[in-house]
């Protein structure tokens, strides 16, 4: 899910970003010098699970994590989330500079779903990794629709896509947290 520089409208990628700045701002603001090693630690599991593409039609899937992030993270989850995906840009070209904060508002929307929801619970669990996948993509359908009609089919398209990987990031991160529990990890 990284929308490139020049899809979207002007009106949309400002006010994204002017929205995409807050929890940032409040995220850099807050964080602590003891939380900096688990958000770079998450930001890179983050940053390498959307290495795995799984071609389908026009568009193509991969893992995203948003969720596991968000539970775990909280609202750090933002700043983890921004260095991510400006490292994919630089690095790999994937989304774009000008895009950089609707893409970071798209999965930070998931991951604070995720953390919003979750209650030490393998059910609350899954839907966490399930809905922050289904909230990211309704919000990239959502975004492209309101760029213009030409965007409206791979909006949809792309959503549809998404729909097995709702369920895949749903599994792993029940098991995730549930692995972590056992282990001992202080999850939320």
């Amino acid at each position: 899910m990284h929308i490139a520089d020049g899809v979207l409208s002007k009106t949309i990628v400002i006010s994204s970003d002017i929205i995409a700045a807050f929890p940032i701002a409040i995220s850099l603001i807050k964080i602590t010098y003891k939380e900096i090693p688990k958000t770079a630690l998450l930001s890179t599991i983050f940053f390498i699970a959307s290495f795995i593409h799984i071609p389908l039609g026009p568009t193509s899937v991969h893992l995203i994590l948003n969720g596991l992030l968000g539970i775990l993270l909280g609202l750090h989850s933002s700043l983890a989330i921004l260095v991510a995906l400006l490292l994919q840009f630089i690095l790999f070209g994937y989304g774009g500079l000008t895009t950089l904060g609707i893409n970071t508002l798209i999965m930070f929307s998931g991951a604070l779903i995720a953390y919003l929801i979750y209650r030490g619970n393998n059910f609350t669990g899954f839907l966490s990794g399930f809905l922050s996948v289904f909230v990211s993509s309704l919000l990239l359908a959502i975004s492209l629709s309101l760029s213009g009609k030409n965007f409206f089919e791979i909006a949809i398209l792309s959503f549809i896509a998404y729909l097995p990987i709702m369920l895949i990031e749903g599994i792993i991160t029940m098991f995730t947290l549930n692995y972590l529990q056992k282990i001992g990890v202080n999850v939320k």
